[in-house]
Protein backbone atom coordinates (compact mmCIF):
# COMPACT_ATOMS: atom_id res chain seq x y z
CA UNK A 1 0.00 0.00 0.00
CA UNK A 2 1.29 3.43 -0.98
CA UNK A 3 0.13 6.14 1.42
CA UNK A 4 -0.51 9.48 -0.26
CA UNK A 5 -1.82 11.35 2.79
CA UNK A 6 -1.73 10.29 6.41
CA UNK A 7 -4.93 10.54 8.38
CA UNK A 8 -5.28 13.47 10.77
CA UNK A 9 -8.16 14.80 12.87
CA UNK A 10 -9.59 16.61 9.85
CA UNK A 11 -8.16 14.87 6.79
CA UNK A 12 -8.57 11.30 5.54
CA UNK A 13 -6.07 8.54 4.96
CA UNK A 14 -5.51 8.35 1.21
CA UNK A 15 -3.71 5.34 -0.23
CA UNK A 16 -3.18 3.31 -3.40
CA UNK A 17 -2.90 -0.45 -3.68
CA UNK A 18 -1.07 -1.01 -6.95
CA UNK A 19 -1.59 -4.79 -6.80
CA UNK A 20 -5.35 -4.52 -7.19
CA UNK A 21 -5.68 -0.99 -8.59
CA UNK A 22 -7.51 0.53 -5.61
CA UNK A 23 -7.59 4.09 -4.34
CA UNK A 24 -8.88 4.38 -0.77
CA UNK A 25 -10.09 7.55 0.95
CA UNK A 26 -10.92 6.80 4.58
CA UNK A 27 -11.65 8.94 7.62
CA UNK A 28 -12.85 12.50 8.07
CA UNK A 29 -12.49 15.26 5.49
CA UNK A 30 -13.17 18.52 7.28
CA UNK A 31 -10.26 20.77 6.41
CA UNK A 32 -11.05 24.45 5.99
CA UNK A 33 -9.21 24.32 2.66
CA UNK A 34 -9.43 20.80 1.18
CA UNK A 35 -8.48 21.96 -2.32
CA UNK A 36 -4.77 21.42 -1.64
CA UNK A 37 -5.40 17.85 -0.41
CA UNK A 38 -7.65 16.88 -3.31
CA UNK A 39 -5.30 18.48 -5.87
CA UNK A 40 -2.53 16.33 -4.41
CA UNK A 41 -4.77 13.28 -4.79
CA UNK A 42 -5.53 14.25 -8.42
CA UNK A 43 -1.80 14.55 -9.15
CA UNK A 44 -1.07 11.19 -7.53
CA UNK A 45 -3.94 9.55 -9.46
CA UNK A 46 -2.45 10.85 -12.71
CA UNK A 47 0.98 9.43 -11.79
CA UNK A 48 -0.56 6.13 -10.68
CA UNK A 49 -2.56 5.77 -13.89
CA UNK A 50 0.55 6.18 -16.04
CA UNK A 51 1.82 2.79 -14.84
CA UNK A 52 -1.19 1.07 -13.24
CA UNK A 53 -4.85 0.58 -14.00
CA UNK A 54 -7.12 2.30 -11.49
CA UNK A 55 -10.00 -0.16 -11.06
CA UNK A 56 -11.71 0.73 -7.82
CA UNK A 57 -12.18 3.66 -5.47
CA UNK A 58 -13.16 2.94 -1.87
CA UNK A 59 -14.60 5.92 -0.02
CA UNK A 60 -15.40 5.64 3.66
CA UNK A 61 -15.80 9.11 5.08
CA UNK A 62 -17.47 9.27 8.48
CA UNK A 63 -17.86 13.02 7.99
CA UNK A 64 -17.02 15.62 5.36
CA UNK A 65 -17.77 19.31 5.09
CA UNK A 66 -19.23 21.13 2.09
CA UNK A 67 -15.90 22.20 0.62
CA UNK A 68 -14.58 18.62 0.89
CA UNK A 69 -17.74 17.36 -0.84
CA UNK A 70 -17.10 19.73 -3.73
CA UNK A 71 -13.42 18.74 -3.95
CA UNK A 72 -14.31 15.03 -3.85
CA UNK A 73 -16.86 15.55 -6.62
CA UNK A 74 -14.25 17.33 -8.76
CA UNK A 75 -11.80 14.47 -8.13
CA UNK A 76 -14.35 11.86 -9.24
CA UNK A 77 -15.26 13.84 -12.37
CA UNK A 78 -11.56 14.20 -13.21
CA UNK A 79 -10.96 10.47 -12.80
CA UNK A 80 -13.99 9.60 -14.93
CA UNK A 81 -13.05 11.94 -17.76
CA UNK A 82 -9.29 11.41 -17.86
CA UNK A 83 -8.52 7.94 -16.55
CA UNK A 84 -11.29 5.36 -16.46
CA UNK A 85 -15.03 5.91 -16.88
CA UNK A 86 -15.77 2.35 -15.69
CA UNK A 87 -14.17 2.37 -12.25
CA UNK A 88 -16.07 0.76 -9.40
CA UNK A 89 -16.78 3.23 -6.61
CA UNK A 90 -17.50 1.56 -3.30
CA UNK A 91 -19.24 3.98 -0.95
CA UNK A 92 -19.01 2.73 2.62
CA UNK A 93 -21.21 3.97 5.46
CA UNK A 94 -22.34 2.89 8.89
CA UNK A 95 -25.56 0.89 8.85
CA UNK A 96 -27.95 3.66 9.94
CA UNK A 97 -26.19 6.71 8.47
CA UNK A 98 -28.92 7.95 6.13
CA UNK A 99 -27.20 11.31 5.60
CA UNK A 100 -24.02 9.73 4.21
CA UNK A 101 -25.98 7.23 2.14
CA UNK A 102 -27.89 10.14 0.60
CA UNK A 103 -24.64 12.07 0.05
CA UNK A 104 -23.24 9.05 -1.82
CA UNK A 105 -26.35 8.88 -3.99
CA UNK A 106 -26.00 12.58 -4.82
CA UNK A 107 -22.31 12.20 -5.66
CA UNK A 108 -23.05 9.23 -7.91
CA UNK A 109 -25.69 11.19 -9.79
CA UNK A 110 -23.40 14.20 -10.21
CA UNK A 111 -20.18 12.43 -11.23
CA UNK A 112 -21.72 9.71 -13.40
CA UNK A 113 -20.10 6.72 -11.69
CA UNK A 114 -22.24 3.86 -10.53
CA UNK A 115 -21.69 3.43 -6.80
CA UNK A 116 -21.79 0.21 -4.83
CA UNK A 117 -23.09 0.85 -1.33
CA UNK A 118 -21.54 -1.13 1.50
CA UNK A 119 -22.50 -0.85 5.14
CA UNK A 120 -19.85 -1.42 7.78
CA UNK A 121 -20.10 -2.10 11.50
CA UNK A 122 -17.89 -0.12 13.84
Amino acid sequence: MNIICKQTDNSPLVSFNSQNGELSIIGISASEDPIKLYEKIQNEVAKFCRINALKKIIIYLQYFNTSSYKSLLELLIEIKSKHNPHIIVEWQTLVDDEDLIEAGEELAALCGFEFQYVTVNE
